[in-house]
């Protein structure tokens, strides 16, 4: 009983003391992911930035209040991660602001949301879509705010039949 309960607190110490590995286990399973990444941009490290997702749901649907729609927006270094916002997704457009003051270099922003979307007519159809956006960012001392967007095709929304 002693090994394994000496590989139980090993675990819980390594899970405390490594941001990857308790980012790794905050992600959620997003089903039906949809993924793209942008070219690489330069940015401030001292500047405060934006992330603006903008979502275009096909005509006759909108976002499902009472279903668990989310995202994550986080930095991703290949050994760290730090997330900057996680969130209940509640509109279609926003803003998120966010700093770079701790990384330099080469990094990458990773935004991640699961969006539950049905038809407006009452009871009906109902479906999920998932998207993961990685933008690859080089970071710098000096350089003024910028905004980043994301914003899915309609065409990311289409009905399979």
């Amino acid at each position: 009983m002693k090994p394994f309960r000496s590989l139980l607190v090993l675990f819980f110490l390594l899970l405390l003391c490594s941001p990857t590995l308790s980012l790794a286990i905050e992600k959620r399973f997003r089903p039906f992911l949809r993924s793209e990444k942008g070219e690489l941009i330069r940015l401030s490290a001292h500047s405060e930035h934006t992330f603006q997702y903008n979502y275009t749901l096909p005509t006759g649907y909108k976002i499902n209040e009472e279903a668990p729609s989310d995202y994550q927006l986080f930095i991703d270094d290949g050994e760290h991660g730090a997330s900057i916002r996680s969130n209940k997704l509640s509109s279609l457009s926003v803003g998120i602001p966010f700093t770079l003051d701790k990384h330099r270099g080469n990094v990458d922003l990773v935004f991640e949301s699961t969006l539950y979307y049905c038809k407006n007519s009452g009871k009906g159809l109902c479906l999920t879509r998932s998207f993961r956006y990685t933008q690859p960012l080089w970071i710098e001392e000096q350089g003024s705010p910028q905004i980043i967007n994301f914003s899915p095709s309609q065409n990311a929304f289409a009905i399979e039949e």
